[in-house]
């Protein structure tokens, strides 16, 4: 395909539009971009944008027809809208993705189908059938909201009988307007993520797996890449690559795993860029936005990314001191990226540092102690 003239459009404008939009025009693509919220990061980057709803269908198509190629930055855009459209205009990665990946019970169901394994888990409606998946997988679980719920939120962990009058409370809360999962607690050892990508062309390539570790149910640092054994490595690669040839996803997938000695859990997926990815920016010859574009394309994907190790920070609303820290620092291979958002809040998500060379091991020497 020809880039002259050519317009890539996104839905969203957040921080994964305002890179994705970068690298974009990097390719010699034009942007424009839909999104509410006036303020949005990728508008400042962007050729052009659609300050609208994501739920406005006359805003969509407004997007579609003044792009030739159509994506989407986060997974909660009405996935009906998308297949409505999709039948008219070019969105490679189509509604199905959406669909799945917005709900986490499909998502779940979804990789059992594939083989992939999950931690235990049964639909919730009723205080009835808590106790009964209680019974049946034990303490601790987590009871989560199927849709809507990230960074930690609408979750509730069960360790003990104490804790059934607020997992009751919870139930009567969201149970109201959906079905919820509840989840036997898996104690793994660590969480990695996988990033793949599949062009129109059938090439199919990964990012190397990264190991994430979180606080407070949100991603703090990511090591680029995952130290594995070979039989982790081949079983993580296996299902990443099954579960978007099955289920004939394009463009991007990325998957959460959960690992225990041998074992992987499937956690949860995104189809669009993902904060374990933001270090690909530095760290390798691709990064996560430059293959989504050339799967959008349809163009010959690389077989294998190399990759420089690497820790990615996520700076949050409350650590913003710590970009402060970090220039002071003067550090080499050191790349601070902000979010430019409005508005600061403590666990908001403002921007992100990738150190280009370090291992975890010196990465706590020399920067951060307590993580």
């Amino acid at each position: 395909m020809s880039l002259v003239n050519k317009t890539l459009g996104i839905i969203g404008a957040g921080q994964l539009g305002m890179m994705l939009t970068e690298a974009a025009k990097k390719k010699g693509l034009k942007t424009i971009v839909l999104d509410p919220n006036p303020f949005s990061p990728a508008f400042r980057v962007a050729d052009d944008y659609i300050n609208r709803s994501f739920s406005d269908l006359d805003a969509v198509i407004e997007l579609c027809e003044r792009s030739d190629i159509v994506t989407y930055e986060f997974e909660n855009v009405d996935d009906e809208i998308i297949s409505e459209v999709s039948e008219k205009y070019c969105i490679p990665q189509g509604n199905k993705p959406l669909y799945y990946s917005k709900n986490r019970l499909r998502e779940k169901r979804l990789a059992n189908t594939c083989h992939i394994p999950t931690a235990p888990f049964q639909s919730v409606r009723r205080k009835e059938d808590l106790i009964k998946g209680l019974k049946q997988f034990g303490y601790p679980c987590i009871l989560k909201t199927t849709e809507d719920g990230y960074d930690g939120k609408g979750q509730f962990l069960i360790h003990s009988e104490e804790d059934l009058p607020g997992a009751y409370e919870f139930i009567n809360i969201h149970c109201m307007l959906m079905e919820c999962i509840l989840e036997k607690v898996v104690p793994f050892d660590f969480e990695v993520s996988t990033i793949s990508f599949r062009s129109l062309d059938d090439s199919f390539t990964m990012l190397p797996i990264v190991r994430n570790i979180h606080q407070n149910g949100i991603l703090n640092i990511t090591i680029a890449p995952a130290s594995l054994s070979l039989i982790q490595e081949k079983k993580i690669k296996e299902a990443s690559r099954a579960f978007m040839e099955q289920n004939n996803f394009y463009g991007i997938m990325t998957i959460e795993f959960f690992v225990l000695g041998d074992d992987i859990y499937f956690n949860e997926m995104a189809p669009r860029p993902h904060n374990s990815g933001h270090y690909s920016i530095e760290a390798c010859p691709y990064s996560q936005y430059d293959l989504l574009i050339m799967s959008l394309l349809g163009e010959k994907l690389p077989e294998k990314i190399e990759v420089t190790p690497c820790i990615m920070k996520n700076i949050l609303g409350k650590n913003m001191w710590f970009v402060e820290k970090i220039k002071k620092m003067n550090l080499k291979d050191v790349y601070i990226h902000m979010y430019n958002k409005k508005d600061v809040m403590p666990n908001r998500k403002m921007g992100h540092i990738t150190f280009l060379g370090y291992d975890l091991e010196t990465y706590k020497n020399n920067i951060e102690k307590d993580i």
